[in-house]
């Protein structure tokens, strides 16, 4: 029998459920309107309306991640059901009579499923332990092999693979073209040059065979594949490690269903390269968590996480830093009682050390002596300083000095009287360019925008909140498109047609020019509309339409994380390992306190540390050009989430239900799972033993 205990949410969970809303109703303000005002009352009820249903909903999945089955409740309800119902007695009433006869005939008719359902559960278990007994490897490849099957449809109508904008400029720039006003026959730093080789490369080899397309299939139908046995990794790892096989049967219908994977893994573009390793390097990372860094002591373990780690550093800009950032915090995993704690620091430590000097010494000098590699300046780092800029342009024109004018025009290729007009809310792309006219003007620049900041703070808020919105905000404004500005005055106008903010793909070709020069170019023609139908029917559908919603991915499902962390104020500690509390009313037998249901959830490690990944991905949002899906961009920034933050509700799971599996050699998570002894004659309370549903 399954049996969960419904805990009302604490005072903390209900302030961050409080929280949560206000930022979301405040994003919205800002997706449709580009300014976090009106602080009006129609801000507050929204803000009360979601604060509730956050709360109920967060609540509701909690219990859920916490459910368990109770051998000895089982036993008792299965000897309850075969005892005769209790008839009332002659001094009720005719009414009450009746109530119970009522009663007794609902209970015949379960009694009736009860062998249906247990036949059915007996098979299910017979064919999970069928299952269980075949070799790790060959589940794994079923697994990927089903998952191929199910993306099939999709992967057929989007053959041979979608070719991105940015995609076709690093193909031309691997095959000598001037891109960008760059050099010929040199390539720019702008992408990471990993991933313009790898293009570049089954390019050309589709050139040797005669269609350059061709090649490119070849490295769309790899990537497609690899993600397939990337995820089914996921599946089995999860259930390895203790999350059940429900949960593990959910993430592979997610997975298997959900086609925002599918499609995006039929495009080329570097964040579905980098997609292809980061899975492998999460499953890697989180293993070293949970073995409180004893994987590291495997020579073959590191030399596989430090490969798997330089490529996650090398495949996109801001993988490098998260990466590393990861990496840099491993050894607060490790256990302290642990003989050999300090070698294994230090072999973390080390991974740490190749992994960055992989990525920021020995593969670009690699590359710079066989290649002529032209670095990019700063102008990554000013994207949301010069849009704050061009925000407070739009509100105080007239409030700028002469030499902040010129600070800004020495740096920028945009001058400060075509800022206002230039201007995208939702886009930086319009305002500053590929590269800065004068790098060594960034420091007095840096310099104006602070004390322009000073005067007028409100402006910076208003357009930082409008450009990161779209990660917030489960709405968005109905004015689309970048080939031209969106003026505050049209956002005003349009901000009661606001539309759900979701998930937007680039499922056509979009070719650069460039691209269109390129020896071996041919136009396919295809317009893959089938593709475009299923996604669109997906969206339109009432509940499966909220899991293509950018918000519930970047910061609703995080914040139930954080939700379930807020249960006891010991867990608010990350890196603490709680231990479990000893029952009152249980006396102690052979040494060891009972260790009850409501225990078990808080016996666990340092769970934190499996999300220390998300937290620094989720934060490089933060400093993206885009969030908003005016174009496809902004979705491929943050598709991951849908892989990790499943994979991390997984492990939260099993952390509640299965501790022993989840943390091996932890001796809370050990005394957690073990069954509790024989009640003495001390206590009448009866602890049941820790089943599990699998």
């Amino acid at each position: 029998m399954i049996q969960t205990r419904f805990r009302p949410p604490r005072a903390a969970q209900c302030v961050l459920c409080a929280v949560v809303s206000l930022v979301v109703t405040m994003a919205g303000n800002a997706a449709t309107r580009a300014t976090l005002a009106p602080f009006d009352v129609w801000l507050a009820v929204r803000t009360v309306l979601l604060a509730v249903t956050l709360t109920i909903l967060y609540t509701i999945g909690e219990s859920l991640v916490g459910m368990t089955r109770r051998e000895s409740e089982r036993h008792e309800t299965e000897r309850h059901e075969t005892e005769p119902h209790p008839v009332a007695g002659d001094f009720f009433n005719d009414r009450i009579r009746g109530a119970a006869a009522r009663h007794q005939r609902l209970l015949c008719a379960l009694r009736r499923l009860r062998t249906p359902l247990r036949h059915l559960g007996e098979r299910l278990n017979r064919a999970d332990a069928r299952w269980s007994a075949l070799p790790t490897t060959v589940r794994w490849l079923l697994v990927a092999a089903v998952l191929l099957l199910c993306w099939s449809p999709i992967i057929i109508m989007m053959f041979p693979g979608t070719v991105w904008y940015d995609t076709g400029e690093q193909i031309a720039q691997y095959y000598g073209l001037s891109v960008r006003g760059s050099l010929p026959g040199t390539l720019s730093a702008h992408h990471p040059v990993l991933d313009t080789l790898v293009f570049g490369m089954f390019a050309r080899f589709g050139t040797w065979m005669g269609d350059m397309r061709a090649g490119l299939a070849v490295l769309t139908l790899l990537q497609v594949t690899a993600s397939a046995l990337g995820l089914a990794a996921v599946v089995v790892y999860a259930r390895h490690v203790g999350a059940g096989r429900v949960t593990a049967a959910a993430m592979f219908l997610l997975f298997a269903l959900y086609p925002a994977l599918p499609i995006l893994m039929m495009s080329l573009v570097k964040e579905t390269l980098h997609m292809v390793v980061l899975v492998p390097w999460m499953l890697l990372y989180t293993e070293v968590v949970r073995t409180r860094l004893s994987a590291l002591r495997s020579p073959r373990f590191c030399a596989a996480f430090v490969v798997m780690s330089a490529l996650c550093a090398l495949t996109t800009m801001t993988g490098l830093y998260i990466t590393i950032l990861s990496l840099a915090l491993l050894p607060l995993a490790r256990r302290r009682d642990t003989a050999g704690r300090r070698s294994l620091c230090v072999r973390a430590l080390v991974v740490t050390v190749l992994t960055a000097a992989v990525a920021f010494a020995v593969f670009p000098a690699a590359v710079s002596t066989l290649l002529q590699v032209r670095k990019d300046d700063a102008n990554q780092i000013m994207v949301v300083p010069m849009q704050m800029t061009a925000r407070y342009v739009t509100d105080r024109p007239d409030d700028i000095t002469t030499s902040e004018r010129q600070a800004i025009d020495a740096v920028n290729h945009v001058p400060v009287e075509d800022m206002a007009e230039a201007y995208n809310p939702y886009l930086a792309d319009p305002i500053i360019q590929y590269s800065l006219r004068d790098p060594h003007g960034v420091g007095p620049y840096l310099a104006a925008w602070l004390s322009m900041g000073l005067r007028h703070p409100d402006a910076y808020f208003n357009g930082y909140a409008a450009l990161e919105s779209g990660w917030f905000s489960l709405t968005r404004t109905p004015i689309d498109g970048t080939g031209h500005p969106i003026h505050l005055g049209d956002l005003a106008a349009t901000a009661d047609q606001a539309t759900a903010n979701r998930m937007k793909f680039q499922i056509d070709d979009s070719y650069s020019p460039v691209f269109r020069l390129l020896p071996g170019y041919r136009e396919d023609g295809l317009y893959r509309a089938g593709a475009d139908a299923l996604w669109r029917a997906w969206c339109s559908t009432p509940v499966l339409g909220i899991a293509t919603l950018t918000a519930v991915w970047t910061f609703l499902l995080p914040m139930f994380l954080v939700f379930c962390r807020m249960r006891t104020v010991r867990s608010l500690s990350p890196f603490r390992r709680v231990r479990p509390r000893r029952r009152r009313d249980t006396a102690p037998a052979h040494g060891r306190a009972d260790v009850t249901a409501s225990d078990r959830r808080q016996s666990n490690g340092p769970y934190a540390m499996f999300a220390v990944p998300l937290v620094w991905s989720l934060l490089s949002l933060l400093a993206n050009a885009i969030s908003i899906p005016l174009k496809p961009t902004s979705t491929r920034y943050m598709i991951w989430t849908v892989v990790m933050i499943p994979f991390l509700i997984a492990l939260l799971r099993a952390d509640r239900v299965r501790p022993r599996l989840l943390w091996p050699g932890d001796p809370a998570s050990a005394a957690a799972s073990r069954p509790s002894p024989t009640p003495t004659a001390m206590s009448t309370t009866i602890v049941p033993a820790q089943g599990g549903i699998r």
